[in-house]
């Protein structure tokens, strides 16, 4: 199960990792991207959230990391998290505009 959020600012994915936690899901089951890999790891810092790390992947997925754009990567990581590849692509789309996207991504 997973819920989604498209933030406009900091303030508003703070506000969305607050709700997600008080709905019960734990700070390691929520994400939050960005397009800019920078943004990206200053917000996770900022809110303890998931990152979503490589060293969660395996070697092989490692490796293809290596050869796919941003764009991929954002969707695939998305994808894995649940979202089909038409709702990643969509917020893929908001994440190129600067916006920010918040998951809460819990088990059954």
């Amino acid at each position: 199960m997973y819920t989604f959020n498209i933030a406009d600012d900091i303030a508003k994915v703070k506000e969305t990792v607050n709700l997600y936690n008080r709905e019960g899901y734990l700070l390691d089951d929520i994400f939050v991207f960005a397009y800019d890999e920078k943004k990206a790891e200053e917000i996770i810092d900022l809110t303890d959230t998931n990152d979503n790390s490589l060293e969660e992947e395996g070697i092989v997925d490692i490796m293809a990391f290596f050869h796919t754009s941003r764009d991929e990567e954002l969707r695939d990581k998305m994808i894995s998290l649940g979202l089909s590849e038409e709702e990643a692509r969509k917020l893929e789309k908001e994440l190129e505009s600067g916006k920010y996207v918040v998951i809460g991504c819990k088990s059954d």
